[in-house]
């Protein structure tokens, strides 16, 4: 099977269904009509050539072949995004998260080596923000422009 834009969009309309529950949440998450859904998973039924899920008064359940289907789109979807990630980095561009962690003590208790670092800064006439690592490996300093 060859993948084209429309199957990676009828995929994703599968992925929020069944992460959904249900056609009527997945048209709340999609911000689509319901009928828009139940066409996107017909079109996936015919695409594929198998049910991908059942509902009815029991409610909605994933076949055995939409639960593999599901796992190996979210592989999919994670590779394209990897992907993506990987061919911004050669082109230099910055991609990923950026997680930062502060510990409130550390510029304001008075025993704490970058608060004094800080004063050595303004006696020294540069601006700085006064962080300094306690071993030395970091060092963020602002010269006075």
């Amino acid at each position: 099977m060859r993948i084209s834009d429309t199957d990676l969009r009828l995929l994703r309309v599968f992925q929020a269904v069944v992460r959904s529950g249900s056609f009527a949440a997945a048209q709340n998450a999609l911000n689509v009509t319901l009928s828009a859904v139940s066409n996107h998973i017909a079109a996936l039924k015919q695409r594929v050539g198998y049910r991908v899920c059942q509902r009815g008064r029991a409610g909605f359940r994933l076949t055995p072949q939409g639960e593999s289907l599901f796992l190996y789109s979210e592989q999919l979807f994670t590779s394209i995004e990897e992907f993506q990630e990987k061919a911004k980095d050669l082109k230099g561009e910055l991609s990923g998260e950026l997680r930062i962690g502060v510990i409130d003590n550390t510029i304001t208790d008075p025993s704490s080596h970058s608060r004094a670092d800080a004063g050595q800064d303004r006696r020294a006439g540069r601006r700085g923000t006064g962080f300094h690592h306690q071993r030395g490996f970091a060092r963020i300093a602002r010269k006075a422009s």
